[in-house]
């Protein structure tokens, strides 16, 4: 295999990825714009409508929301950009380093991986993707949260105080 189609190998598992990241966040978002809405509704405050249950917190947002300034369904992928960029890079890069691991320890894929050496493999990328997560996944959470929590104004209002507020 020559370094070019080596080269072009670990950038298709990097996109594979990314595509993942993104088709997962793109699919489950609207679930997780309901769990962060029962995480911070604890019911003392009363300008946040009260859910019973996750279909009802879904027909209130959609439906029943935008009379009071949501934007329908596009309440439900509020915060998506963050969390769609934050999933697309965090699964590129993990790929990356997988199949840049699997390369390394199949010697440059003149050697075929025992099931250790695949785990070995995983482990390394996960600690190198851990490692980079835990340095820029709290910068995007916040920016997410605050989506989510921001009613009123431009829905990027929060990026304009948001260097200046961590």
């Amino acid at each position: 295999m020559s370094a070019f189609e080596r080269r072009q190998w670990e950038w298709e598992n990097a996109t594979a990825g990314a595509i993942a990241g993104f088709a997962t966040v793109a699919a489950m978002h609207p679930l997780d714009v309901v769990r962060t809405r029962f995480a911070v509704n604890d019911g003392r405050l009363t300008n946040l409508p009260s859910y019973k249950n996750t279909a009802h917190a879904i027909f209130t947002i959609t439906r029943l929301e935008p009379k009071i300034g949501e934007k329908g369904l596009r309440g439900l992928y509020a915060g998506f950009y963050p969390a769609v960029l934050g999933s697309t890079v965090s699964w590129g890069l993990y790929f990356l380093f997988y199949g840049r691991a699997k390369q390394r320890y199949s010697k440059n894929g003149t050697h075929t991986l025992s099931p250790g050496l695949h785990l070995a493999a995983a482990a390394e990328a996960g600690a190198l993707y851990g490692y980079l997560q835990a340095r820029v996944s709290p910068t995007i959470g916040v920016l997410y949260d605050r989506l989510l929590r921001n009613s009123r104004g431009s829905p990027f209002q929060c990026l304009w105080v948001f260097p200046f507020s961590v």
